[in-house]
């Protein structure tokens, strides 16, 4: 290859890296946002599924349910505030709640909507 084409190449990826490094910022600015507006969400969630548990550990010693029982949101409606017309919690990404049993604990279908 003789000099001048060498340069012409150089010069090219140049030109090339410098057309598309905005491109890249911006993606991964973007990319930033939408990572600090999931983190509050996924937090949320996860509050909301230590609520359900808690509510579930609630019924459970109230009503001497054992570790296999299910009990239903409606069941559970008493332990999210205002007596019997607490509101169950909603998830921030419009994710579905399973309460599952007593000895389990309580799922998001939204993946990394989790309790630890």
């Amino acid at each position: 290859m003789s000099v001048t084409k060498i340069k012409i190449a150089i010069v090219s990826a140049i030109v090339l890296a410098a057309l598309a490094t905005p491109f890249v910022v911006r993606q991964y600015k973007i990319k930033q946002l939408q990572e600090e507006n999931e983190i509050p969400k996924r937090n949320t969630c996860i509050s909301n599924l230590r609520l359900i548990d808690s509510a579930k550990q609630q019924w459970a010693l109230q009503y001497g349910k054992q570790k296999n029982d299910t009990p239903t949101m409606e069941d559970l409606r008493i332990y999210f505030g205002h007596g019997t017309n607490g509101e169950p919690p909603i998830c921030p990404d419009g994710g579905v709640y399973t309460i599952g049993s007593v000895g389990e604990k309580p799922t998001c279908n939204i993946p990394g909507h989790l309790l630890p």
